[in-house]
């Protein structure tokens, strides 16, 4: 496995209108991300998001992205999928490679990412190996 790092900005952020919560106070919405990557991975990201609040908290999201551009110098693209939990204050995160979606010089990719924010900077972590 490789590792490759960077940061990311979020450019767009344009949610798409929801109805409001029940009165159960379950609510799901949705959103459309573009994102700027930088470090080891010089990309775009566009991101469709789904995302669920009970009460006005939120508890998971499931979003599909599409990457293109260069990982450590291989031009190509490739689609990633989220799945983000809440339960009793403690996150989950699972971003994974969907399996046979590298294009270009990326083709055969796997791994999953990390992302974590720190003092406001979106970081990103990939582990990942080529076939």
């Amino acid at each position: 496995m490789t590792r490759a790092s960077g940061t990311f900005a979020i450019e767009v952020w344009e949610p798409e209108p929801t109805a409001d919560a029940g009165a159960d106070g379950l609510a799901v919405g949705a959103v459309r991300i573009l994102k700027r990557f930088a470090g080891d991975l010089v990309a775009t990201g566009s991101v469709r998001m789904a995302s669920a609040t009970i009460g006005g908290e939120p508890v998971v999201y499931v979003a599909l992205e599409r990457i293109e551009g260069v990982l450590l110098g291989r031009p190509g693209g490739f689609l990633l999928r989220h799945l983000g939990v809440m339960q009793d204050g403690l996150g989950t995160l699972d971003c994974t490679v969907v399996p046979g979606s590298g294009t270009g010089a990326l083709s055969g990719l796997a791994g999953s990412f990390t992302i974590d924010v720190v003092d406001g900077v979106h970081r990103w972590s990939f582990e990942h190996s080529l076939d």
